[in-house]
């Protein structure tokens, strides 16, 4: 409990879920860093939480969540590549 308002602990709390195949838990995890203010690496209370769900959905064949998620990351590489590779998915 005295962790979780650090957004590092929940954001890795996200990624031990997402490796370990318990992605409602993972989801959640990276949906609450979003919500919390106190972090030491940039991104990960905004894009790099917003990046994994889509990974999550993009997985589970949920492309139009997954898309929905890589939208919010901005500028974010690696989100635009994904937004790519679903909009060619998508439309071949």
């Amino acid at each position: 409990d005295a962790f979780c308002s650090y957004v590092d602990f929940v954001f890795l709390m996200g990624l031990i879920y997402m490796n370990n195949a318990l992605f409602d838990e993972a989801i959640a995890q990276f949906l609450q860093a979003t919500k919390l203010q106190e972090f030491s690496v940039q991104g990960i209370n905004s894009y790099l939480a917003y990046y994994n769900i889509g990974v999550i959905y993009e997985c589970a064949g949920m492309a139009d969540e997954a898309v929905k998620y890589y939208k919010k990351c901005g500028n974010y590489e690696n989100a635009i590549h994904a937004l790519e590779r679903n909009h060619r998915r998508t439309h071949s």
